[in-house]
């Protein structure tokens, strides 16, 4: 038997991250709750010290096999990577996508990095109700490229 949730009930089971033998949602507090599947125990773990940012959406994602946020706000996407599962103190904010370079996805309610490469380029998805696009983004070099696929109806990839 698993302990009580230490503050709360995921915001969905289908968002849990699994990193680290465990899996990791956010609750509806908006606090990170873990499960360690081979202790069957839950924490809690801090999100990173944003300083002054203050973000309207924080998702859970991960890259590079690390637990990592995407904290959304009204000029930037911040990326931050846990380097070290269950250190709070290993925290790092690898970029902020500024959205004056996103051009059409800027408009789009749900960007996400599905993967982070080892130069520092992301591909981001783009998500509305009824359909996905994908683009690159180059952190270095703050450039963005959307692929050739566009404009994917959804209906087409959930069927």
């Amino acid at each position: 038997m698993i302990q009580d949730f230490p503050s709360g009930i995921p915001l969905g089971l289908s968002s849990g991250r699994f990193v680290s033998g465990t899996v990791n949602w956010m609750d509806y507090n908006m606090d990170i709750v873990s499960l360690d599947l081979n202790n069957e125990t839950y924490q809690e773990i801090m999100q990173p010290d944003y300083g002054l940012g203050i973000y309207s959406e924080v998702t859970l994602v991960v890259l590079r096999d690390c637990l990592s946020i995407v904290a959304e706000s009204n000029t930037y996407l911040d990326v931050w990577l846990m380097d070290e599962y269950g250190n709070t103190e290993s925290w790092t904010k690898l970029f902020g996508i500024p959205r004056s370079c996103m051009g059409d996805l800027e408009s789009s309610p749900n960007i996400t990095p599905l993967y982070l490469s080892e130069d520092d380029q992301v591909l981001l998805e783009s998500r509305s109700k009824r359909q996905f696009e994908l683009a690159i983004y180059n952190s270095r070099d703050s450039t963005l490229k959307t692929t050739e696929i566009q404009k994917i109806n959804c209906s087409m990839v959930h069927d």
